[in-house]
């Protein structure tokens, strides 16, 4: 009797968690997505080849994963499809943690909220570094919009504020220094623009299962990342969920097993998110800390994860902080200025 109950817990289990997946899946109902792609420094053509790394299912490790010759992913863009993402692109950043590499998880995305402050993800910023010197070995990569091909870099200055919690950090960056002079990052490369009201004045919302998730379908949401560390690509897909309650990974909790960490992993270790994103434009390893569009190209969320249970393909989900999240936490702490950043 025991072992028939047992059986049929596990039979429902399976049930719900399957029900689960298409709920979230049904919100891409048309199957569109663009793949990674890595964003052309000139636009030439009312269409033109873009290629991206050749992905297979569950790969990816980046030593495995093809970009030249011909194994890479490539395909015709429209040049209007191609400008967007070029302009998203602009305020986005590669970010370096200064010797280390991408094997032991050293890669992320940050993007320009304001003057030389970014925004990113605390565990970009604190990857296996202690909070003394987590700054110090904190960089951003990008290139100059003046015609220069060289790569230039910005170190972390000040860490203004984190939550670790909901898994984001403002960093203020040293200015550049170019022609024997010092330039804030907003003297070359366009603020970004936030979408706060996005959540409460958005009638494209619709209330989907009984736990209060909202989700829309039939709407491109972009992505700009630095995926593997490869540098910058873009991706987007249909449709977005608005989710309360999320529970999040433990990080490294394999590690601490193997390793018999006194910091064990029970559930009570879980993060807890105040609401979550949930989103099908492509993001891999290296993505965290990048921005999330709407189809007006404001910033909407901050992505922070992706699935552990669809990890490639149409329907595979990714994790983003909610703008709006953001800044009530900004206003609850009393960091007022750098809400105001966000409004």
């Amino acid at each position: 009797m025991f072992i028939r109950l047992f059986a049929y817990s596990i039979l429902l289990l399976c049930f719900l968690q399957h029900s689960s997946v298409n709920l979230w899946a049904s919100l891409n109902t048309a199957r569109q997505r663009t793949p990674l792609f890595f964003i052309p420094e000139e636009i030439a053509a009312d269409e033109q080849t873009v290629f991206g790394p050749l992905i297979e299912p569950k790969n990816r490790n980046p030593n495995q994963i093809k970009v030249n010759g011909k194994d890479k992913n490539t395909f015709k863009m429209a040049k209007d499809e191609i400008n967007f993402f070029h302009q998203l692109a602009r305020s986005v950043f590669e970010v370096n943690i200064i010797g280390a590499s991408f094997d032991n998880g050293y890669s992320g995305s940050a993007f320009l909220v304001r003057n030389n402050i970014i925004l990113t993800n605390h565990h970009v910023l604190y990857a296996q570094k202690d909070s003394a010197t987590a700054c110090g070995h904190f960089e951003i990569r990008f290139k100059l919009p003046s015609g220069s091909k060289e790569q230039q870099t910005s170190s972390c200055k000040e860490v203004l504020f984190c939550h670790e919690i909901e898994d984001f950090c403002f960093i203020q960056m040293n200015p550049i220094s170019y022609q024997n002079k010092q330039y804030n990052l907003e003297d070359f490369f366009p603020v970004l623009k936030f979408n706060l009201p996005f959540f409460n004045q958005n009638s494209d919302f619709v209330r989907i299962g009984s736990k209060g998730d909202l989700g829309i379908e039939g709407k491109l949401f972009y992505s700009i990342n630095n995926s593997f560390g490869f540098g910058l690509q873009g991706s987007s897909g249909v449709g977005l969920i608005l989710t309360n309650g999320y529970k999040g990974k433990i990080r490294n909790c394999e590690k601490r097993k193997k390793e018999k960490s006194k910091r064990r992993c029970h559930r009570k270790n879980q993060k807890q998110y105040r609401s979550t994103l949930i989103h099908y434009a492509t993001v891999f390893s290296g993505g965290s800390g990048s921005p999330l569009f709407d189809q007006e190209g404001t910033v909407i969320g901050l992505t922070r994860e992706m699935s552990k249970a669809v990890h490639y393909g149409i329907q595979a989900q990714n994790f983003a902080t909610p703008i709006s999240a953001i800044y009530d936490i900004l206003i609850e702490a009393g960091q007022i200025e750098l809400a105001q950043l966000l409004n």
